[in-house]
Order: C-alpha cells, then sequence, then structure tokens
C-alpha cells in the first residue's frame, strides 16, 4: 500500500512531469489488475505456493529497482512490474494459506492475516510520510520495505515447506 500511495509523489521526485507521475500511478493500476488475472491462473495450474513465491520476488525485485534509482524512463514500467507481483500476492494468498494449513481453521488464519495486512496498509504509508517530511528521501521507508518482503519471503518459504509427518 505504501508503493502505491506515494507513487505518484515517488514519480515527481525522480523527475518526472505531474502527467507521467500519474501514468505511473495508472501502470501500477494496470500490473496489479494484470497481476490478479495471471497469479490467479497460475495458482491454479502450477499452485498457490510456487506461485506465491515468485509474486513476491516480483514484487522484491521491482522495489529494489525502485531503491536504487534505475533511469528515470524505468519508473513507469517499474512500478506496472511492481503492481503485478504486489496484487498477484494478494490473490494468490487465501489458497496459499488454505493450501499449507487446510481448511479447518482458515477463518481464524485469515483474520489473523488480514488484522496484519490492514495494519501495515493502514500505518505504512502514514510513516513512510513522515520518514519522508524528515529524511527528504524515500530510500529508508523504500529500504525498510525491501526488508520486510525479504522477511515474508523467508517466513512464506519456511512456512510453506514440506513437513515430515
Amino acid at each position: 500500500m505504501m508503493v502505491t500511495v506515494h507513487s505518484v509523489s515517488y514519480a515527481r521526485d525522480r523527475g518526472l512531469s505531474l502527467e507521467e507521475a500519474s501514468l505511473a500511478l495508472s501502470a501500477l493500476g494496470l500490473g496489479a489488475v494484470s497481476g490478479r488475472l495471471l497469479a490467479g491462473a497460475a495458482a491454479d495450474h502450477f499452485g498457490a505456493v510456487p506461485t506465491m513465491r515468485v509474486c513476491l520476488l516480483i514484487q522484491l525485485m521491482a522495489l529494489g529497482a525502485l531503491l536504487i534509482g534505475l533511469p528515470t524512463w524505468t519508473v513507469v514500467a517499474t512500478l506496472l512490474v511492481f503492481g503485478l507481483g504486489a496484487s498477484g500476492a494478494d490473490n494468490t494468498f487465501v489458497k496459499a494459506v488454505s493450501d499449507v494449513f487446510g481448511l479447518a481453521a482458515l477463518a481464524t488464519i485469515m483474520s489473523v492475516v488480514g488484522l496484519g495486512w490492514r495494519s501495515g496498509a493502514g500505518l505504512g504509508p502514514a510513516l513512510a510520510g513522515f520518514v519522508y517530511d524528515a529524511t527528504g528521501s524515500y530510500t529508508p521507508s523504500f529500504a525498510f520495505a525491501v526488508l520486510a518482503l525479504t522477511a515474508g519471503w523467508v517466513l512464506f518459504r519456511l512456512g510453506s515447506a514440506p513437513r515430515a509427518h
């Protein structure tokens, strides 16, 4: 959510005009729509766990590219790719949770996950704004997001690893 909320301001800081920065937000939205459709089909065909892993890696690589500051002309495409991975992971999550944990406690698990996601979605953009106001840069917030995504990928990989019964 932080990247979505701050995408236009980030693009403006990178030197894009207001029109180009608005296009970057639209590209993120197009990536999000595409990610939902593609990840849903991929999860049904290849499985939710591998699809989730790929979507998390796509997000991580796109956010890393934003963090290192690739050339300005890549911002729109990078945000499109980020949207693809972010919404793909979001879309795949329910199937991945049910594949990993089963259906018996799905509502409880999704409630806890939803609480975490919504807390982050509510606090993340505001905190990123405060950090930007204090530092004049999105680098600290994007770096934290890279670390959080990396931790999420590792924890998801550990949590979804096959277990001996």
